[in-house]
């Protein structure tokens, strides 16, 4: 699947995740952590020759999360890890650590003007802990 098959299925897919898992979670008062939302299509999909608005249609009625973290490593370091899994997407193999760090970077962009709260974490030269704590050091208030 490609294209603007893909970019639906996907869409539908998350609505389904968002109303079957993470709003129930948040309703019994849970924090909920994912790695893959809108983000991802907007940039993954991009890679897949989708233009951001079409995409942006499919998803923008997604419940918007509390704080968007974005790592960021080095182009060539990142290349590496995907060189050394056992299988690699075809979006992983059609794009470019570059190519997909910039595209993240509009998003960031386009998401600002939507209101959403992101924050980007340079990973380079950081081991987990420094990146768990610079995360930690960006999260909104608790207010219980």
């Amino acid at each position: 699947m490609h294209g603007r098959a893909f970019a639906l299925a996907v869409a539908a897919d998350r609505y389904a995740h968002i109303d079957d898992e993470i709003i129930p979670e948040l309703d019994a008062g849970h924090h909920v952590v994912t790695d893959r939302y809108a983000q991802s299509s907007l940039v993954l999909q991009r890679v897949d020759a989708m233009d951001l608005s079409e995409i942006w249609t499919y998803n923008r009625y997604v419940l918007p999360p509390a704080m968007s973290v974005y790592l960021e490593e080095d182009p060539e370091v990142i290349r590496a890890r995907l060189e050394a899994r056992p299988r690699r997407s075809r979006l992983e193999l059609t794009g470019s650590p570059e190519r997909e760090l910039a595209l993240y970077r509009e998003t960031q962009r386009f998401l600002r003007r939507q209101d959403w709260y992101q924050v980007r974490v340079d990973c380079r030269r950081l081991d987990p802990d420094q990146i768990v704590t610079r995360i930690l050091e960006q999260l909104p208030e608790r207010r219980d």
